[in-house]
């Protein structure tokens, strides 16, 4: 997988300084809150497609978005963290390996109703949203 090979080639110990605010959240990350969300997030997400490939509610309740934020807010050692999202890419891919190209159709039974196909779960949870944040610590330095 192209993002976590990319991830894996950041050198350690950049910038703590945070980036810009995101304009839906309002929230300024550093290198760390994006490292931490990370770790956190796809182990998450591979967790709820799973429970959502078995028919099971897919997405983040009250408890889940206090998992977000608890992995933004860690300030766990870089290497530490690095290590967590790696992991969670190595789930991530034995998930993707699992995956039948008729899955990628399926509808998920989203939280709040919102009906999803699993293309659309691995885009924007995982796979779109991994690339999106190794991207945020390319430029964070």
């Amino acid at each position: 997988m192209a993002a976590r090979d990319r991830l894996r080639s950041l050198p350690l110990g950049g910038s703590l300084d945070a980036g810009p605010a995101d304009p839906e959240t309002g929230e300024a990350w550093d290198r760390l809150n994006v490292l931490g969300h990370t770790a956190e997030m796809l182990p998450f997400w591979v967790s709820q497609l799973r429970r959502g490939l078995r028919g099971e509610p897919y997405g983040r309740t009250e408890e889940g978005y206090r998992q977000r934020r608890a992995g933004i807010d860690a300030r766990e050692e870089e290497r530490a963290l690095r290590l967590k999202a790696d992991r969670g890419c190595g789930r991530l891919l034995s998930l993707l390996d699992r995956l039948e190209e008729a899955d990628l159709d399926r509808q998920l039974n989203a939280l709040p109703g919102r009906p999803a196909r699993v293309r659309d779960a691995l885009e924007h949870q995982l796979v779109g949203h991994l690339e999106a944040h190794v991207e945020q610590l390319v430029q964070l330095g």
